[in-house]
């Protein structure tokens, strides 16, 4: 993160600590020992005194959280610091790593399992199996996202039908109309407003659902802690592009229409 650095003969460290270690605090330490509970940015404001021995000496730091991490299940320094100390506290020329970390896009890919196996690995399984059931979940919440939107287009189609269908049904007055020299701009204009005013009407009753239902499971979702992959933004976004995609079909179609009718 941003000031996660550390220069030779500042007493000043950097650190990331685990989630876990803070709520190890607030749900097992703190109570039991009457002290308060704090957050994430009272916590970052303390400064810790870390204290060091080895070969080449004793010296003293004071640690401050840089932030938190729910990746690694330890305190993390700068890489520049890790260099010093070895060299010159533990006077250890070269060490080679204890912890890899490994990112996938996909935690549910048998690879990574034979991966973490094959080279004699040890990982935290709940975690992973955790991760697996929520790129599980995101696949699914893509799903019904999609099938959301196939949904709305299919309906945008039926009021587009039935929009074609009542200018068919009033075509001996769409006749009558341009022999007495009423343009087909006005007519296509008449019957495309009605179909732009149908389609708000169900756009607007959709995003009304929309947000009955998804305060509702977001709220059970965050219970489980699984992420929400679509935000307000991207659905409103997606049926407004969907609704003008629509609207100048049927412009281009119900022109097309009357046009056809003298």
């Amino acid at each position: 993160g941003t000031g996660f650095k550390w220069e030779k003969g500042k007493p000043q460290l950097p650190i990331i600590v685990p989630r876990s270690y803070l709520n190890l605090y607030n749900f097992g330490f703190a109570p039991s020992q009457n002290l308060p509970q704090i957050n994430e940015a009272t916590a970052s404001t303390l400064t810790i005194k870390m204290e060091m021995e080895g070969p080449g000496g004793s010296y003293t730091f004071w640690g401050r959280i840089n932030a938190f991490t729910d990746r690694v299940n330890s305190i993390l320094v700068p890489e520049e610091f890790i260099s010093w100390a070895n060299k010159n506290i533990g006077q250890i020329d070269s060490s080679s790593p204890s912890r890899i970390i490994v990112k996938s896009s996909n935690t549910a890919d048998p690879k990574l399992n034979h991966f973490i196996e094959n080279n004699n690995y040890s990982t935290n399984k709940e975690l992973l199996e955790a991760s697996k059931a929520a790129s599980v979940f995101k696949m699914i919440l893509s799903f019904e996202f999609f099938q959301g939107l196939l949904i709305l287009l299919l309906s945008l189609g039926l009021i587009l039908l039935s929009t074609l269908l009542l200018v068919e049904r009033n075509k001996d007055l769409i006749y009558k109309l341009r022999l007495q020299g009423i343009s087909s701009a006005s007519i296509t204009q008449f019957y495309s407003k009605y179909f732009t005013f149908c389609a708000l009407a169900a756009l607007l009753i959709g995003f009304i659902l929309i947000g009955i239902f998804r305060s509702q499971y977001i709220s059970l979702i965050s219970e489980f802690g699984f992420p929400i992959s679509h935000s307000w933004l991207g659905i409103l976004g997606a049926g407004i592009s969907l609704g003008i995609l629509s609207a100048l079909i049927a412009f281009i179609r119900i022109r097309s229409r009357v046009k056809s009718i003298l």
